[in-house]
């Protein structure tokens, strides 16, 4: 019969120590590397640092001793006050997509490069571009890397957001989309 430990047992059983030489260390690196004038190297142990499990643990220890010091939280509403001020971040939002084996963004692949692209969209325009196959309904071409895709809604009425009422467009497409029974031409001068 296993028993799974409670927070507070976890948190006694971190070491601490081990976790202060670490960053120490670090910050030791980054000073010396700032003295050297080596700046990419700086920037580089900045990340580490930045990112590092254990700075993150130190930095959430030194703000709960912190908060507890000045006495206006009890133990649990500091541990309230530190979940809203440092909220954690899922890994699905930190995540990388892996490239497929032999792709390259020189291959003329550009529907694998533009379905990537992706993600750079909100939900509503991701969706869509995924329901039209990622082209454009005004061209019919392929949405390829670079290309700024607009939402456009057909009715001409900007607060009805139903999907059959939107469609993805190039933004060249989208220019020339008639707004209210007129259409938009862009005149130079």
């Amino acid at each position: 019969m296993t028993t799974e430990l409670n927070p507070v047992d976890k948190w006694k059983l971190i070491p601490w120590r081990k976790l202060r030489k670490i960053v120490f260390r670090l910050q030791v690196r980054i000073f010396k590397a700032q003295k050297n004038g080596n700046v990419p190297l700086v920037r580089k142990l900045q990340k580490l640092l930045l990112s590092s499990k254990a700075a993150k643990l130190l930095l959430r220890y030194w703000l709960w001793k912190f908060i507890r010091k000045q006495g206006r939280y009890n133990r649990y509403e500091t541990n309230k006050v530190i979940k809203r001020a440092i909220p954690s971040v899922s890994w699905s939002a930190c995540k990388f997509v892996i490239v497929k084996g032999d792709k390259s963004p020189y291959d003329g692949d550009f529907v694998y490069w533009s379905k990537r692209e992706n993600a750079n969209y909100d939900g509503m325009t991701a969706r869509l571009l995924k329901k039209q196959n990622h082209k454009c309904t005004d061209c019919n071409l392929s949405f390829i890397s670079g290309d700024i895709a607009e939402l456009h809604h057909i009715d001409g009425n900007h607060d009805n957001w139903k999907p059959l009422n939107l469609e993805v467009l190039h933004r060249e497409c989208h220019q020339h989309q008639t707004i209210h029974g007129r259409v938009r031409v862009r005149t130079a001068g």
